[in-house]
């Protein structure tokens, strides 16, 4: 499947969103690079992505699928697997497609059911791509890293990351309110931030007393905020998967989706989840819950996220002091 490294002078890895797989495609690159380490590689993806890729240090250029349009590469590696992606790369000497999912999970996918978890291996989405492209865990490990972006905009302060593309992943804005005001009485300083789509429940927080963030960010400009936080708490979202790649202690919360695929991976990340029997019940959250309550997230309490970050952190005040005040 992949050509010798003598054959290769030019690599594209492509991978337009969104952006939490863009964040988990970064170890993919890394074998890549380590696997053709007298290659040029580019990186290609949605112009709102780049600033993730520029500078890092195995990455050569960072552009987008119209822009390199009739550029010559001697291998692409598809890590998106679109008709669009797919056509753009029958052009290089050399192709190589991730396909995600096998016939029995294009079924499932028709009907609306989640992708079956891997057998005796890491579920995780990061190995799934290196294991299914026959590539090793690279030097650094399965979990993304985004090093080059810095700030301390948030030095000494939490962030709290509320929103996430699909409403079905959302732990309930009380909780985050109520979060926010446990933190605060024990004199934690925190902030809210979100991307587009978010607005409501950053002007509700906001509302009640917590500073936010407006939700017009760039990546690039959320990433430098999220570099210097002390800690983050987030739904199952990208802009959690950034704060992860970045190194900040990050707790995740999840809900309808699967853990062991989507959870950042690193001894700096916690999850919480209430492992319940239904869950998951769809792969990204895009599947409305059947209940007539979320028993994954609405019951879910601010006592157990309290828990799982008081095991990450080492912030002074008493956990349990925290999680009373919360409840």
């Amino acid at each position: 499947m992949w050509p010798d490294p003598e054959d290769v002078r030019r690599v594209a890895i492509v991978r337009l969103s969104s952006l939490g797989d863009v964040v988990l495609s970064e170890p993919v690159v890394r074998a890549i690079a380590a696997r053709y380490p007298s290659a040029q590689v580019a990186f290609v993806t949605r112009a709102p992505y780049h600033a993730l890729y520029k500078g890092h240090p195995r990455v050569h250029a960072v552009t987008t699928l119209e822009a390199a349009q009739g550029a010559h590469f001697d291998l692409v590696v598809d890590l998106h697997a679109r008709w669009d992606t797919r056509r753009w790369a029958w052009g290089a000497r050399h192709r190589v497609t991730w396909q995600k999912r096998d016939i029995l999970d294009a079924v499932g996918a028709a009907l609306r059911r989640p992708m079956r978890p891997r057998a005796g291996e890491s579920d995780a989405q990061t190995a799934r791509m290196l294991a299914d492209l026959d590539l090793p865990v690279p030097d650094g490990g399965l979990g993304a890293r985004v090093t080059h972006l810095s700030g301390a905009v948030f030095a000494n302060q939490g962030v709290l990351l509320p929103g996430g593309q699909w409403a079905t992943k959302r732990w309930p804005l009380g909780r985050w309110t109520d979060l926010a005001d446990a933190f605060r009485a024990q004199g934690h300083s925190v902030i809210a931030m979100g991307g587009p789509g978010d607005e409501a429940v950053l002007a509700a927080l906001s509302a009640a007393g917590v500073p936010i963030l407006p939700s017009t960010l760039s990546i690039a400009e959320a990433a430098t905020h999220l570099a210097g936080a002390q800690w983050v708490v987030g739904n199952d979202s990208g802009l959690t998967h950034l704060a992860a790649a970045l190194g900040r202690p990050t707790v995740v919360v999840f809900g309808p989706t699967r853990v062991s695929r989507w959870a950042p991976l690193g001894t700096h990340v916690r999850t919480v989840s209430r492992g319940l029997a239904c869950a998951p019940c769809s792969d990204y959250g895009q599947r409305a819950c059947s209940l007539a309550t979320r028993l994954c997230l609405d019951d879910l309490t601010v006592a157990q996220v309290v828990e799982a970050w008081a095991t990450l952190t080492s912030m002074s005040g008493s956990p349990e002091l925290i999680a009373e005040r919360a409840e």
